[in-house]
């Protein structure tokens, strides 16, 4: 099992739980290098205690992330549960010994699909240049701006 770096504190929204799994090099939103990381989080959340896998990137002292394009679930939810340090930390190591091998696994396939789709992009974008090139050089020559080169 991955190992993360977990914190934990509390703040004037109650106690939270934040365990950060680093994935590897990703360029920001600005093209900048720097690491994707997810971040499994306990927090209150609707009326209970809730636990959420999220990426992002941090790449020069700041964080990005693509809302609705990164990686995003809600891995546990206990409904009427107090916000106490007890509850928090229970449910947060709870979710992490049991899902995060899970999670990661699925943050991973997340990222290598997202990225063959992106080649796959680049590569058809390319075909349909080099088809526009051909089609407007073929258009030139039918209207006689364009001259043969000699054999």
């Amino acid at each position: 099992m991955d190992t993360g770096n977990t914190t934990y504190t509390k703040g004037k929204g109650g106690h939270r739980a934040c365990t950060a799994f680093p994935l590897g090099d990703a360029l920001d939103t600005m093209g900048r290098p720097g690491t994707r990381v997810l971040d499994i989080t306990t927090y209150k959340f609707s009326g209970g205690l809730g636990t959420f896998a999220s990426c992002h990137i941090e790449a020069g002292g700041m964080i990005s992330f693509f809302i609705g394009g990164d990686f995003h679930k809600r891995a546990a939810q206990l409904n009427g549960a107090r916000c106490t340090e007890k509850s928090v930390r229970e449910l947060h190591t709870a979710v992490i010994d049991q899902q995060s091998s899970a999670i990661l696994a699925e943050a991973r396939a997340f990222y290598e699909a997202k990225d063959a789709a992106k080649a796959l992009n680049a590569k058809r974008d390319a075909e349909l240049k080099e088809a526009d090139e051909k089609a407007a050089y073929s258009r030139a020559m039918d209207y006689g701006t364009v001259r043969p080169i000699p054999a």
